[in-house]
């Protein structure tokens, strides 16, 4: 993933899987101390109410497109820890998000929400 990406250019775009299915809308995102994008926030088609959270680095934005691109399945994605886009992220959520994705977690300090 281009760390340099920002993801609130993108909010509003079109989300799909790596076969690229449709998986739903870019809502939010997260940034650390320093605004480097840590995780995504999107919304499927079915509830727009529900914000499934993902690490940024499983994304990237296909300009040709118009779309973020996930490298994960659609199931992964909805099965994945839930949070609104204007709470923050903190320790614990962060580690529930790193035993899904089966990732090692760094010590953030609360992680701030950015959203459409």
């Amino acid at each position: 993933m281009r760390r340099d990406i920002n993801w609130e250019d993108y909010l509003g775009e079109e989300v799909v899987d790596r076969r690229s299915d449709p998986v739903g809308r870019l809502e939010c995102c997260w940034t650390d101390g320093s605004d480097q994008p840590m995780y995504l926030g999107i919304s499927t088609e079915e509830d727009r109410h529900l914000t499934y959270v993902v690490p940024a680095s499983m994304a990237r934005f296909e300009e040709r497109y118009s779309c973020v691109r996930l490298t994960l399945p659609a199931i992964k994605v909805r099965q994945a820890p839930q949070l609104e886009c204007d709470k923050p992220i903190d320790t614990a959520f962060e580690k529930r998000l790193g035993e899904h994705f089966h990732l090692e977690v760094a010590e953030h300090p609360t992680l701030h929400a950015h959203k459409h």
